[in-house]
């Protein structure tokens, strides 16, 4: 049995819980109609959407950083931040707060966006050498096999 036969498992990163927290979100966000007696849900769920994929670009770029990401593991990010988002919603009632809310809230999401997307780049420009264990990535198969 070869080292490249197991990944080792990072719970920071896909968990469980984070999983479930992505799928059941994006699946939500996907069937709840958009009504006027939904429109709170469907917020809270962006909300979500957007405060866990922040929370998981964060854990991504300090577990890069430490050098404790694999390339799967990156590539999970990836497609984890593709489906949740990157969104910081503002949530004020009253017309003074929204106003700059909603300008905080557009200064963070495109910055994370920016962010994302350097991340994104950087993982695919140096996947041949990227993270733990390294000499593992040319074995690395995501594919979906029906």
């Amino acid at each position: 049995m070869s080292t490249c036969d197991h990944i080792p498992a990072n719970p920071d990163v896909s968990a469980i819980g984070i999983r479930i927290n992505l799928y059941v979100t994006t699946l939500l966000l996907a069937l709840v109609p958009n009504t006027d007696s939904t429109a709170e849900l469907l917020q809270v769920l962006t909300s979500n959407a957007g405060i866990s994929g922040t929370a998981l670009l964060i854990t991504a770029l300090i577990e890069t950083g430490k050098g404790q990401l694999s390339l799967y593991h990156a590539i999970f990010i990836i497609h984890a931040l593709f489906f949740l988002g990157i969104n910081i919603s503002p949530t004020a009632k009253y017309k003074e707060e929204r106003e700059i809310r909603l300008l905080l809230s557009m200064f963070l999401t495109y910055s994370l966006l920016l962010l994302f997307t350097g991340y994104a780049l950087y993982i695919w420009a140096t996947a041949p050498k990227f993270g733990q264990p390294s000499r593992c990535n040319d074995q690395i198969n995501i594919s979906c096999s029906l």
